[in-house]
């Protein structure tokens, strides 16, 4: 597009209109992942369920019938989180002793 010209200012631009812009690679280049997956949003988890169980484990395992105040400052938690931490863990506990 040589002759393009601004349609607000009458100026004639070398902008991203030219005729000397090209995507880098060209159409001809494009990635078969482009052609297979383009406008997918992809997630890679980062393993971080595992270790929030193990972490669960763990202040389960610190758990001495009363310490829900200390768990919860030790590992950044309210209290209350740390109360469905223990209990979701005693239930999975029983549910392997069953």
């Amino acid at each position: 597009m040589p002759g393009y010209r601004n349609s607000r200012t009458g100026l004639a631009g070398a902008g991203r209109h030219s005729s000397n812009h090209r995507p880098p690679g060209g159409e001809r280049r494009s990635s078969p992942l482009t052609t297979e997956w383009g406008g997918q949003v992809i997630s890679f988890p980062r393993g971080q369920v595992h270790t929030a169980h193990q972490r669960w484990v763990q202040i389960a395992a610190q758990f001495d019938g009363g310490n829900y105040a200390a768990l919860a400052a030790t590992h950044g938690y309210t209290e209350r989180h740390i109360r469905k931490i223990v209990t979701r863990m005693k239930n999975e506990k029983k549910g392997e002793e069953t």
